[in-house]
């Protein structure tokens, strides 16, 4: 199943900047530039076609890359660049499969606006109480 870039969970007392950091590296081997906050609350309880439950607190950054991926076959099953027009309006229109959390994300990502590089920065303050930014 197609979903968010890159997902993971800090270190007890890892700054959340530094755990995506490391994250998108182990995980996509990519380095990135600008990372920021703007989903601090996002939340989503789903349920998988198999029976799983998530429900999960997990704040939404946004970052760039020049870098093409490098996926962790351990981790990644495949990928697909995309640019956020093209994949939020096929996700909006119900045009591609994606995880329900995803479906979720980009519909709150899409009303911070059309171009990422100017969403507005997420306030720390809202951020789960186990979840630091420094």
């Amino acid at each position: 199943m197609w979903t968010n870039t890159c997902c993971g969970h800090p270190a007890p007392e890892e700054d959340m900047k530094a755990a995506i950091t490391r994250r998108l590296g182990e995980e996509l081997g990519l380095t990135v530039r600008g990372l920021e906050l703007v989903l601090p609350g996002f939340q989503y309880r789903a349920t998988m076609p198999n029976g799983v439950v998530e429900n999960e607190k997990c704040p939404v950054f946004v970052a760039f890359t020049e870098n093409t991926p490098q996926p962790n076959p351990d981790e990644v099953a495949g990928t697909r660049w995309v640019g956020w027009k093209e994949f939020s309006a096929k996700v909006l229109a119900d045009e591609t499969e994606v995880s329900p959390w995803c479906v979720l994300q980009i519909r709150q990502l899409a009303e911070l606006g059309p171009e990422p590089t100017q969403w507005p920065k997420g306030a720390a303050a809202d951020l789960p109480p186990a979840a630091h930014v420094s």
